[in-house]
């Protein structure tokens, strides 16, 4: 069983339990369509976000608007952002800035190295001055990154990002002034332009939000360290595989199916500190094989009716060397495949079938070397393009990037379309955290289609087999008519 403090959530959201990687201008970095394209991390507006002077994400007041004429080209442009920063909490040491106009211009960007942007410090006596760091444009014309320009062009079809890293303490030191933000202005299209500052709003900061479901009315809120869960009337099943084997639904202990496996808590990162010895399923995926595990949970086998919105939250944890390079793979999720369609090339039809596994991704490292699993769905549905499901990453807020060797929640919710309409519901969440939600899906073009199973299947590729042996471990697994929640230490708030 696992047991660990998630009140963060209740409170709000932390950059190091998110496995969170922001923008940036080398390469994989940001675009118009994504603010970390490696990771396929989207903006959740065309051409970035941001956060205005009253806190309101994407909202149209500016902390600064400064107009621009023909006599300011080739020359420097101070603003004074103090109260701007002052104002608002950074994300660490970061400090990024977001531009808008209307009119065209373009500024001089850190590769033009002697024009680079500066932040200026005035503390007592003193000047500190820091260059950027990171600077791009995002353009409507392109989805590529065009963070190695000698320039960043604001504008009509384009806006401008510009970061720093500026100790906190700093900014906050009772002895400051003043900060000026320093930009060299390179080109003045037209008649002119107004410079309007924002404040970058990518993945944890203005964009994120909790969750769509009020953490009060999660199921588990109401069952501290989940004990008692499987007696809750909306609950279909539970499983910490502490109790009793389930051979029926897990299978005998078997060279794919590994024993429950105790957790080795001195390996565990320091986000795991409330984590309690107990059991878990382990799953290999060996090397030169696809299958770690394949097991069905269906609904009318265990007495239920089958339903048409369920829920399904599991723990998971990637081992300390998961390094899947090669391809993605399939994870547990919901399936109504009926033996018919929806699954392996078998194109979803109208009365055939339709499923919504689980996805992870390639394994990448982040700048600082860690590697990050990204996670989604891959969905058998009657819009897909090819005989293929499509395979859509959890990318809003925040995304859900899993780091090795640490316990992640994962829920999904799917509730089926209505025929001959396109209304069904696929969410999911990482932490809590909603991370996915698509609103417009057709799964089924029949009533007789249903949710028949829950799909626990484990699975490299495509094609490629396993690199290597790949090892994950499943907990506190629950199947139920609504929102689940994760894992809470205390009761209901």
């Amino acid at each position: 069983m696992i047991c660990r403090t998630l009140g963060l959530l209740l409170l709000g959201l932390s950059t190091s339990c998110l496995g969170y990687t922001g923008w940036h201008d080398d390469e994989g970095g940001a675009t118009r369509e994504f603010y970390n394209s490696k990771y396929r991390l989207q903006w959740r507006h065309p051409l970035g976000d941001w956060q205005d002077a009253d806190g309101v994400l994407n909202g149209d007041k500016p902390y600064i608007s400064l107009p621009l004429t023909t006599s300011h080209a080739g020359s420097y442009v101070e603003l004074d952002v103090t109260n701007m920063l002052r104002s608002t909490s950074g994300d660490g040491e970061n400090v990024d800035f977001f531009f808008k106009s209307k009119g065209d211009f373009k500024f001089s960007s850190r590769e033009s190295e002697q024009f680079s942007p500066s932040i200026e410090l005035y503390i007592a006596d003193h000047l500190r001055q820091f260059f950027s760091i990171r600077d791009t444009q995002l353009d409507i014309s392109t989805n590529k990154n065009l963070g190695n320009s000698g320039s960043v062009k604001v504008g009509r079809r384009s806006n401008g990002l510009v970061g720093f890293s500026i100790p906190e303490v700093l900014v906050s030191a009772p002895e400051l002034k003043k900060i000026i933000l320093r930009l060299h202005i390179a080109k003045i299209y037209g008649r002119g332009a107004t410079l309007h500052v924002y404040r970058v709003a990518a993945g944890t900061s203005a964009s994120a939000r909790v969750d769509s479901v009020p953490t009060h009315t999660a199921i588990a809120a109401a069952y501290p360290g989940d004990l008692g869960i499987g007696s809750d009337k909306r609950v279909l099943f539970f499983d910490d595989f502490d109790g009793p084997k389930k051979i029926e639904l897990w299978g005998k202990r078997s060279q794919r199916i590994e024993a429950q496996a105790r957790f080795d808590e001195s390996a565990m990162d320091s986000e795991d500190s409330h984590l309690t010895s107990g059991k878990a399923l382990e799953v290999t995926i060996k090397k030169g094989n696809n299958r770690g595990m394949n097991r069905r949970y269906k609904f009318k086998d265990n007495g239920f009716d089958e339903p048409e919105e369920a829920y399904f939250r599991y723990y998971l944890r990637l081992s300390n060397d998961w390094n899947s390079d090669l391809s993605g793979g399939k994870l547990p999720g919901f399936a109504g495949t009926y033996g018919r369609s929806g699954w392996g090339g078998r194109k979803t039809s109208a009365s055939g079938g339709w499923s919504a596994r689980g996805f992870f991704f390639l394994t990448s490292e982040d700048e600082s070397g860690i590697p990050l699993t990204p996670l989604g769905n891959y969905v058998y549905h009657l819009d897909q393009v090819n005989r293929y499901g499509s395979d859509w990453i959890w990318s809003q807020n925040g995304g859900a990037l899993l780091k090795n060797n640490r316990w992640y929640s994962i829920e999904q919710h799917v509730k089926l379309n209505s025929p001959g309409k396109s209304d069904g519901i696929l969410r999911g969440w990482l932490d809590g955290r909603l991370v996915f939600e698509k609103l417009d899906l057709r799964f089924r073009g029949d009533t007789a289609l249903k949710i028949e199973e829950i799909w626990f299947n484990v699975y490299h590729g495509g094609g490629d087999s396993a690199p290597r042996d790949l090892v994950l471990y499943l907990d506190n697994v629950v199947i139920a008519r609504d929102y689940i929640g994760p894992i809470h230490s205390n009761g209901p708030p």
